[in-house]
């Protein structure tokens, strides 16, 4: 286990898993790409609606795209997501990832 710094730390806030999880879907979406969000939200064990939210958040701090449409047997067709990475570096920070 980290051991905490007592003098010199800050106290987690309600976004805070929030960022968590959206690097997670980043790096999730990075790693098996092109993937559906009913995919993703299987991989992140978290319900789809929740991992729908991450995904627009991705997509309006143009990290990521939506691509082609994946054929279903049933239900609603899948749209696979991709991370943008043509003229795109991903730049980590203490308070979100965003395109640089």
């Amino acid at each position: 286990m980290r051991k905490i710094n007592t003098t010199d730390f800050s106290i987690a806030t309600r976004t805070t898993a929030r960022d968590i999880n959206r690097r997670i879907a980043l790096n999730v979406i990075r790693e098996r790409q092109p993937i559906s969000r009913a995919d993703l939200a299987r991989h992140m064990k978290m319900t789809r609606g929740v991992v729908s939210v991450l995904v627009q958040e991705l997509i309006e701090r143009g990290l990521i795209y939506e691509g082609a449409t994946g054929e279903a047997a049933r239900g609603r067709k899948p749209t696979f997501l991709h991370v943008k990475t043509q003229d795109w570096r991903l730049q980590l920070t203490s308070d979100s990832a965003r395109p640089t």
